[in-house]
């Protein structure tokens, strides 16, 4: 246990070490970011969640609640999600070790997996640039609910659902996707307890964690809308989906800033994006919505190589997934990592983007690091003949390849942050501020 410890804190000091320096340099704040911080400010200020002098009803309040307490604690706006980001990272590549040690009982997978994860580009450095930081914060609730389930479906019992539920309302209030995770991991406690006959007292501390923990919020937008709703971010997206998938990002973003029908407001902030609903959209012209399905699906599988995950680790994945025959271990332990990645086939629903589907990340570094050990595996047995020692040398070839695949993380960090900072536009800052100087009060 103490060793596990100590493997476990040693790959979240080299997650903190790959993203800390690439934290420090130079940024702009941008896209969604600067409405969380808009709204930490209005909450230190006591003057509630709204934004523009109406109550908030696109985000939840996780994001702009952990900027809020950044601010709070001194540190400078630009930099007050920043700081979760490298936290929740870090976290995020000690708990994939944690969780992935439980399910495949194999500690050097475990913690090839957890190295993996501290070092990838995807992961340590292109959060930075994705304009929301919600990403790389809700990736370290997500394992941990993973963790929580797996337990519980393993007979942890009624704690272990009640955190289970727990993580899964934290989630959401830092992603509306949060209730996708929670329902269809339901489903899979409700499948086994019925084949099991036994784990309801688990399933309803589930049910219940998670309900107390979401509805605050779920109450809030009934409040303020009228309407029973997971998220008030479901009718805009599904518009700017449609819009981004069929004319492009540039184009398609800019219905959001389009008036209403009343011609008083943009449709952001109109209540007419209620009206709106993937259902509905589906009903009238379910031809479209199969296109856009297709389109966005393309899409993400050619975003796997790049930004993703990169050619080396595809290769070590297949590896993983497919170098050995499966037994009824690795049918149980696949099923749960598969199960693990369903809540990502919402995403092309609506539209794709990297940053939407860095949840698979974590996952797929599992199967590469059981790729690594097959390789060295194969390595080990193809050189035996010309050795002079007849010792298995699995391990030394096992360091090896994983010290080339953190090398040519190292590398692609560096490529990362380059084009990251060649995609900020300092100017827009410059003009922000004198804009505020200059701006007479009122």
């Amino acid at each position: 246990m103490k060793r596990s410890w100590a493997v476990g804190i040693a790959i979240v000091l080299v997650a903190l070490a790959c993203r800390l320096p690439w934290a420090m340099q130079p940024r702009t704040v941008r896209w969604d970011e600067p409405d969380f911080l808009i709204l930490a400010r209005h909450l230190l200020r006591g003057e509630g969640y709204q934004i523009f002098g109406q109550p908030d009803l696109t985000w939840p309040p996780g994001a702009p609640m952990l900027a809020a307490a950044s601010m709070a604690a001194g540190v400078p706006a630009d930099k007050a999600l920043v700081v979760w980001c490298v936290i929740a990272g870090a976290l995020a590549s000690g708990l994939l070790y944690g969780l992935s040690r439980d399910v495949m009982r194999d500690e050097r997978v475990a913690a090839v997996a957890g190295l993996l994860a501290a070092t990838i580009p995807s992961l340590a450095v292109w959060p930075l640039y994705w304009g929301s930081m919600t990403e790389a914060i809700f990736l370290p609730i997500a394992l941990g609910g993973l963790w929580a389930v797996w337990r519980m479906l393993n007979g942890g019992g009624w704690r272990m659902g009640g955190l289970a539920g727990a993580l899964w309302g934290i989630g959401y209030l830092t992603r509306p996707e949060g209730p996708v995770w929670w329902g269809v991991f339901l489903l899979i406690a409700l499948g086994v307890a019925v084949w099991r006959r036994r784990g309801w007292r688990s399933i309803m501390a589930y049910v219940l964690a998670f309900l107390v923990i979401a509805a605050p919020y779920l109450a809030y937008l009934y409040i303020h809308t009228g309407r029973l709703m997971l998220s008030g971010q479901m009718g805009l997206t599904t518009v700017l989906g449609i819009r981004v998938t069929e004319l492009g990002s540039g184009l398609g973003h800019d219905y959001a800033a389009a008036l209403d029908s009343t011609g008083q407001e943009i449709i952001w902030l109109s209540p007419e994006r209620f009206n709106v609903s993937l259902w509905s959209v589906m009903w009238h012209d379910p031809l479209g919505e199969l296109r856009r399905l297709w389109l966005n699906t393309w899409r993400a599988w050619n975003w796997l190589p790049d930004p993703l995950l990169g050619l080396a680790s595809i290769g070590l994945i297949a590896l993983g997934l497919w170098g050995r025959a499966w037994d009824r271990q690795r049918w149980i332990e696949d099923a749960f990592w598969t199960a693990a990645l369903l809540p990502l086939g919402v995403v092309p629903f609506f539209h794709v983007q990297a940053r939407l589907l860095v949840q698979l990340v974590p996952v797929a570094m599992v199967w590469a690091a059981r790729g690594v050990w097959y390789l060295a595996e194969w390595a080990d047995e193809t050189t035996r003949p010309w050795r002079r020692l007849a010792r298995s040398r699995r391990t030394e070839w096992a360091i090896g390849i994983v010290a080339l695949l953190i090398m040519l993380n190292a590398w692609g960090q560096a490529e990362v942050a380059r084009k990251g900072q060649a995609s900020l536009t300092p100017s827009h800052e410059v003009a922000g501020l004198w804009l505020a100087e200059h701006t007479p009060p009122g």
